[in-house]
């Protein structure tokens, strides 16, 4: 029997890596990863000299990475620029010679994850390969493994679809995984998993992308789209006010449910004259369905035609208890939000079965709101334990009792809720004339703690990255290495880019390590000199616009959110083109707004103009400054005067709610870390008059 030469077993990335002209292996960074091919490569698996040779060079290697990380890259960064420039100007000659002295450079695999993006669609298979086996230490090769995924799909290159396919989010690669099991004729390997995940795919309140059309028809044709299943996405879209979606999943009814689809759609748009309508007076499961839906939608335009209708109608139908209940917790919502008079009335008659969390606390507030402090009492005790507990709804108890009198059990409380360095703990402290209780103690580590977080990989990159203006990419490899850390290393993580000035994700990093005592890196300081010219010009404290500052942006000048407000103070570029317009300067760019002095500027005046607006209140300003002043307006109370504790705790949307309260605890803090004497709350919080 002739003799069969073992196979050389080297993996095609490994090949790749060896002889590749492209990408020379040059540096520690790329003996370290040749290393760790040879030590996984089944070539060298049962080589004892192998495995210990690369194991020394492996601890080599990652020696003179901490050198090289402590190195000082300015040069590499200057030829990293000129490469990105060359690269994006196709001018591959000279890319690679920059490329070529850049192996030891941290960025060396982002220049060439950009070139091979740039060439995506003439790829191979080798290519990709080589590139994930070499630099999977950090976010990029999921990126072009995401990337190559796409362009399969585009190519409908099924075989090799599958090899790089894991379970994606995107909606697109899910699709067409699931349609190329069912072309390969592999469906039936996890039939039920499968028809799972389609259901699920259909079932979503949006239009799904096209590249989900074939497997969906297929769903159909199978079968397996039911007609529960066509109702339930109609419902969903329905909820979400996705009218086109549900015109089109409408059509997939059979033709004698058309009808009530096409009432559903217009009791949507016209809920007051299609409610009456003949077509929904037969009592049937659908045409109370179709009604509550009618009167969640009148009750939005016109609460009290709402109630009033429904008081006529609701009789008429078997709801059932839980349609009924739908209805009458949606008017009381309603009512809260909008401090109608019978919000209190209508919450307290809601069955104990309904009381959800928010709905609990909305219950309460409309009692705040009608100073009503004996139901105050009453709706505090008919929270969880959990919710009783907070300090909120401890310091409303504290409230509560001392405006009925019980002044002693009410300090009690006050006393326990002083301890908090917060909202509710400085009001607290105002109570009882206490100074504010605020501890400064930063995290403690050792250097060696430090060090070992400092040379991670991806830690050096994201650093690298912050320096030459990849904000995106430094936060990526950032979250990369730090997913899976301890409370600890959080911590420790946190005071490394507290050092680097990079605020927002220190202060984002130290909250996942659930450690909230350290005040220099939670209440930075950065952009003093413009703070304090603009604060000055506009007769602020620099402590307020610091506030304003943390809330908003937390002192990232490139935020953006997904409203388009922009900035440090975050302006919206309408806000920011009407200041612009009354300082007589030109209309700003979006990357006008990014500029610190600049947002600053018009920041600052704006806010100044809501404390005008607003009589110098400053929590009115400060909701005025989410929300806008025509909501604020909308949002005082129509005939008595209110406390200003309570206007907060029951204005009406979450988001300008946390934001007024976070402003005020906000403003002290800054005022501590200014060495000032924290101004009392209680001076700023001055009762609200009714509207004019």
């Amino acid at each position: 029997m002739p003799q069969i030469k073992p196979k050389n077993n080297l993996t095609t990335p490994l090949k790749k890596l060896l002889l590749s002209k492209r990408y020379p292996l040059k540096s520690a960074q790329h003996i370290f990863l040749l290393c760790r091919l040879l030590f996984t490569s089944r070539f060298f698996k049962n080589n004892t000299s192998w495995i210990q040779l690369s194991r020394g060079i492996l601890i080599f290697t990652l020696s003179f990475g901490i050198v090289q990380a402590n190195s000082d890259w300015q040069h590499e960064r200057d030829l990293y620029e000129k490469a990105r420039t060359a690269l994006g100007k196709k001018q591959i000659n000279q890319y690679q010679q920059y490329l070529s002295q850049l192996t030891d450079y941290p960025l060396y695999p982002y220049l060439v994850y950009s070139e091979l993006r740039s060439r995506i669609s003439r790829l191979s298979d080798t290519e990709v390969d080589a590139y994930l086996a070499t630099h999977n230490d950090g976010p990029l090769a999921n990126r072009l493994r995401l990337a190559w995924l796409a362009q399969l799909q585009r190519k409908d290159r099924s075989d090799s679809f599958l090899k790089y396919y894991k379970n994606e989010n995107s909606a697109v690669l899910q699709c067409y995984f699931l349609h190329t099991k069912i072309r390969d004729g592999k469906f039936a390997e996890k039939k039920q998993q499968y028809l799972e995940q389609v259901r699920n795919l259909w079932l979503v309140g949006k239009s799904q992308p096209k590249a989900c059309d074939p497997l969906f028809e297929w769903y159909e044709r199978q079968g397996y789209l039911t007609e529960d299943q066509v109702w339930g996405r109609f419902a969903i879209a329905m909820e979400k006010g996705q009218l086109g979606l549900a015109k089109y999943v409408s059509k997939k009814l059979p033709a004698d449910e058309q009808s009530a689809a096409k009432l559903w759609l217009q009791v949507h748009t016209n809920p007051m004259s299609t409610l009456q309508s003949k077509a929904l007076q037969n009592d049937i499961h659908i045409n109370r369905k179709i009604i509550t839906h009618g009167f969640k939608r009148l009750a939005r335009s016109d609460l009290t035609r709402a109630h009033a209708l429904w008081l006529t109608m609701q009789d008429d139908y078997a709801f059932g208890s839980d349609l009924h209940d739908e209805v009458e917790r949606n008017f009381a919502l309603r009512a809260a939000y909008r401090h109608d008079q019978r919000a209190t009335t209508w919450m307290y008659q809601l069955p104990k079965e309904l009381m959800d969390p928010s709905t609990s606390m909305w219950r309460t507030r409309t009692a705040l709101r009608s100073l009503d402090w004996d139901l105050v009492l009453r709706g505090i005790a008919m929270l969880s334990d959990e919710e009783k507990s907070e300090p909120q709804w401890q310091y409303w108890k504290a409230r509560a009792l001392a405006e009925k009198g019980l002044q002693s059990d009410a300090d009690q409380l006050y006393k326990k809720i002083a301890a908090e360095r917060s909202y509710y703990g400085f009001l607290a402290a105002d109570k009882l004339s206490l100074t504010y209780n605020i501890v400064d103690e930063p995290v403690q580590y050792d250097n060696h703690e430090l060090e070992v977080i400092k040379q991670t990989p991806s830690i050096v990159r994201a650093k690298e990255l912050l320096l030459v203006g990849q904000l995106t990419d430094a936060r990526r490899e950032w979250n990369y290495a730090t997913e899976n850390y301890t409370s600890r290393q959080y911590q420790i993580a946190a005071s490394l880019a507290h050092q680097w000035d990079w605020h927002d994700y220190a202060i984002r990093t130290i909250a996942k390590g659930s450690y909230f005592d350290d005040l220099n890196i939670r209440f930075p300081t950065p952009f003093s000199a413009q703070v304090n010219k603009y604060a000055t010009k506009r007769s602020l404290e620099p402590a307020f616009v610091y506030g304003i500052i943390r809330r908003e942006s937390a002192f990232n000048s490139q935020a953006r959110s997904p409203v388009g407000a922009r900035g440090l103070m975050q302006l919206m570029p309408a806000t920011a083109k009407q200041v612009s317009k009354q300082l007589k300067l030109k209309v700003p760019s979006q990357q006008d707004l990014n500029i610190p002095s600049f947002n600053i500027n018009l920041g600052s005046k704006y806010i100044g103009d809501m404390l005008n607006k607003f009589n110098g209140h400053r929590a009115l300003a400060s909701a005025a400054y989410n929300a806008g002043p025509h909501r604020v307006k909308a949002w005082l109370p129509e005939d008595v005067e209110l406390p200003a504790d309570v206007w907060v705790d029951t204005i009406p949307f979450t988001e300008t709610r946390e934001y007024v309260r976070a402003i005020f605890a906000y403003t002290a803090m800054f005022e501590w870390k200014l060495n000032q004497t924290p101004t009392r709350l209680s001076v700023h919080l001055k009762p609200i008059t009714p509207k004019i």
